[in-house]
């Protein structure tokens, strides 16, 4: 997760071997670790949306999955 101002990026960067081949655990992994986001957002009395922003530039070896953007 990389934060810029109101927005945490999050991505995901590949381990080969993790998991097993025929199902995406590190998607899954970082499904559970958004989820954890916002809901820790939401019991601190944040409020935010999430968006999909594929414009970013970001490391080869990372892959971009959302951005969560605070709104006030």
């Amino acid at each position: 997760v990389i934060r810029v101002k109101n927005e945490y990026r999050f991505f995901v960067c590949r381990n080969e071997g993790y998991g097993v081949s025929s199902y995406d655990l590190q998607k899954n992994d970082l499904g559970i670790a958004m989820c954890h986001f916002e809901l820790v957002a939401e019991e601190l009395g944040l409020k935010g949306e999430w968006i999909k922003n594929e414009t970013e530039k970001i490391p080869s070896k990372w892959t971009y999955i959302a951005t969560w953007v605070a709104v006030e």
